[in-house]
């Protein structure tokens, strides 16, 4: 079942598949536990602003340093399968967010959250005024990251509620050069660039 029209893959939403699905870099163990799987080298991801996009089994991901911190997510933002992984990084309401080009969305690095600026109605003007930064919730998955003394590992949380970006999560990434496809580097080699 695809999503059809809009430039929308034809594939199958990667979300659908049961949770016991596996891919050749990302395979879940029998007892469920999805592993760590090792996708860039320390040197890619020193310093502030570094960026590794990567395919990891069939969802993308983007891996961002931001003040020394590496925080990963769906690369495609949940609104209009944008490339967020590659928009300007801004403060939003004291969090770091990143800015989708296409619409301007600002999406916290940390959970995934949108954020927005409220207003709210001032009874003595009649008039809508500013009400400070609020959440939506999460609209974009993030993804576990752990440094260790060979590089960057990603595991990918795939379980709980469906969240807004896993609709756009497998489709071709627009705008994000440089993509890597993270294959089983135990019988395939390490990484291979696309």
């Amino acid at each position: 079942v695809g999503f059809g029209g809009g430039g929308h893959s034809s594939r199958a939403p990667c979300f659908a598949a049961p949770v016991g699905r596996c891919t050749t870099a990302d395979p879940i163990t029998p007892g469920g536990v999805r592993p760590f799987v090792k996708v860039c080298e320390l040197d890619e991801l020193r310093g502030h602003g570094d960026r590794v996009h990567v395919l990891l089994g069939d969802r993308h991901v983007s891996l961002i340093n931001h003040r020394g911190e590496v925080y990963c997510l769906d690369s495609l933002c949940y609104h209009a399968g944008g490339p967020l992984g590659i928009g300007d990084i801004e403060d939003v309401g004291g969090r770091a967010c990143l800015s989708c080009p296409w619409h301007l969305y600002k999406v916290t690095l940390e959970s995934g959250e949108k954020l927005y600026g409220s207003t709210r109605l001032d009874e003595a003007t009649g008039k809508l005024v500013p009400d400070g930064v609020k959440s939506a919730g999460v609209r974009q998955r993030t993804h576990e990251v752990e440094k260790r003394a060979d590089g960057w590992y990603v595991r990918l949380r795939l379980d709980g509620p469906i969240v807004e970006s896993d609709k756009y999560a497998c489709n071709d990434v627009p705008g994000i050069a440089k993509g890597r496809k993270v294959r089983d580097w135990s019988t395939e080699g390490p990484l291979v660039r696309v």
